[in-house]
């Protein structure tokens, strides 16, 4: 966890540039889940790692009640607060997701987008149980997942930095979900372009 946040810590203007440029299924996704929150407008949003704010954070604040928008990287939360400061309806928490600590219930959506795949895979399960804890009862998870099995691996250069990521693989991932306590609506791999290559994820709606 502390490779992962001193590299985003490093990273976080190259990141901004980085994700600036790269067409995003995120705005998709989050479309989907907005059709199926009952009120939106004003609904209370739980993103578990929301990097600079891009694309999602950004794209859901006009759009719900508040979002509760966390990160274990510093540089990142400076960077979508200053992106967003006109927003008044987002409350900011850095640091270890794993770490948080909300009553149960509170929360009509949660958001892990690129985030669970940062975490040890021994880990992962235990988050997934904490989100489903969080939700009201209905209420929706947004996840993805490497759609590669990956035991844990150090990436030496990630935008110049070292970074980390792990997974269990698509029929794992979705095993966990369902063995948290949720049901999933839908499950799909999305090639999301990165430069000159294609990096496969698995994107999941799943309710509780």
């Amino acid at each position: 966890k502390d490779l992962v946040r001193t590299g985003y810590d490093a990273v976080a203007p190259a990141y901004l540039d980085f994700i600036t440029r790269l067409p995003s299924p995120g705005i998709t996704w989050v479309d989907k889940l907005l059709k199926l929150l009952p009120n939106a407008c004003t609904s209370k949003v739980l993103e578990l790692a929301c990097g600079n704010g891009l694309p999602c954070t950004q794209h859901l604040a006009p759009k719900v009640g508040h979002i509760t928008a966390n990160d274990i990287s510093a540089a990142q939360i400076h960077l979508v607060k200053e992106r967003l400061a006109a927003r008044h309806n987002i409350s900011y928490i850095s640091g270890d997701m794993s770490q948080l600590s909300f009553v149960d219930g509170t929360f009509d959506t949660v958001l892990a987008l690129h985030s669970l795949i940062h975490l040890p895979r021994d880990e992962q399960p235990a988050m997934l149980r904490l989100a489903h804890k969080w939700l009201r009862p209905g209420g929706i998870l947004l996840c993805n997942f490497d759609e590669e099995a990956d035991v844990g691996t150090v990436i030496e250069d990630w935008l110049g930095t070292r970074m980390y990521k792990s997974g269990f693989g698509v029929a794992e991932s979705e095993k966990m979900i369902v063995e948290a306590g949720f049901v999933v609506l839908e499950a799909e791999v999305v090639r999301e372009v990165e430069g000159k290559k294609t990096v496969p994820f698995l994107w999941v709606l799943a309710t509780k």
